[in-house]
Formats: structure tokens, C-alpha cells, sequence
């Protein structure tokens, strides 16, 4: 009986000792799983001020507010599509259909970010649509991030005038 009762004794203090041992926790991540940690499903929320830059014609206001949802293939590539509403201070509301790449250029907690955004819109008038940005992403942990980008280039075709409206401005969003 004495003999059991220090067999248990023993493997009770040392199942205590293992579980208190931190040091043997998972090893690091490899090079590779690290450029992997926000793979998977990545939706994106933004709202945008725009203003025109024709040189001749009407100046405009612009308030955008758009979505785009996709994958996230690693640290550094996503692909998606998404949708929107625009809506301009003359012409009306738009609703752009578009196709949307970025690119996050370091695998860093601050990051230099490029996104375009290609498709078609629909409304008062409809066409080709166009988005250029460049800007930089804020890392909140996990697979969360705010950001903003500087609209380099934003074209809207008019397919029954053969007209196109150029913008620039600030987009600001949200990733999950």
C-alpha cells in the first residue's frame, strides 16, 4: 500500500512540473508560416472623399462607400470582389461591380499598401470603372487592420457619351 501510495505521488508531482514548464511550448514559426499568418477569407469595408480634377468642365463632389470580400492567398497578396455606392454632388448615385488586387509590400505591423479596383458601374450613367491607391495598412492584430490610401487615380466611363470622370482623394476602410 505504502509503495502505491508514493507511486501516485510521483506522478502526480510531475504531471504538476510538466504542466508548469512553459520553455517546451510550440517552436517558433518557420520563415514560410510566417508570410502565412493572414491567409484565408479577408473582407474589407472603406468609405472615401473625392474630388474631380478636370481641367475644364464641372467640378464635382464625391462620397464613397464600398466593400470587397475575397482571399487572402499570403502576407502579401489578396484578391477579391466587391461592390459599392457613389454618389456624385451632380450625376447621382453609382453602383461599381469590380474586381480588387492588393498588394501589402512588407510583412510588417505598418505596411506601404498598393490596391486596385477594376469593373463596371451602374446608375445614372454606366461603364468602365477604375481605382489606383497607394497607402499604408495599421496591423491591429490577427487578421485586423485599418488603413488609409491616397486615391492616385479614380476613372468612371461614360459608355453613352464617351466621357470619363477623373478623381483624387483620400480613402480610409477597414479589414477583417
Amino acid at each position: 500500500m505504502r509503495k502505491f501510495i508514493i507511486l501516485i505521488l510521483a506522478v502526480l508531482l510531475s504531471a504538476g512540473a510538466y504542466a508548469a514548464d512553459t520553455a517546451s511550448g510550440s517552436p517558433p514559426l518557420t520563415k514560410k508560416e510566417q508570410r502565412r499568418t493572414l491567409r484565408g477569407y479577408k473582407g474589407f469595408v472603406e468609405v472615401a472623399s473625392l474630388t474631380s480634377f478636370e481641367v475644364f468642365g464641372d467640378d464635382y463632389l464625391l462620397g464613397e462607400f464600398t466593400t470587397s470580400h475575397g482571399y487572402q492567398a499570403n502576407n502579401f497578396f489578396y484578391l477579391g470582389g466587391g461592390t459599392g455606392v457613389h454618389i456624385y454632388s451632380q450625376y447621382g448615385a453609382l453602383v461599381p461591380f469590380f474586381a480588387n488586387l492588393r498588394i501589402n509590400i512588407l510583412n510588417k505591423k505598418i505596411t506601404p499598401v498598393i490596391d486596385c479596383k477594376v469593373g463596371y458601374s451602374v446608375g445614372r450613367f454606366y461603364g468602365t470603372y477604375f481605382s489606383g491607391t497607394i497607402g499604408l495598412r495599421f496591423s491591429l492584430g490577427g487578421k485586423k487592420a485599418v488603413y488609409a490610401l491616397g486615391e492616385l487615380l479614380s476613372i468612371q466611363m461614360d459608355d453613352r457619351c464617351d466621357e470619363s470622370y477623373g478623381k483624387i482623394g483620400i480613402r480610409v476602410g477597414y479589414e477583417f
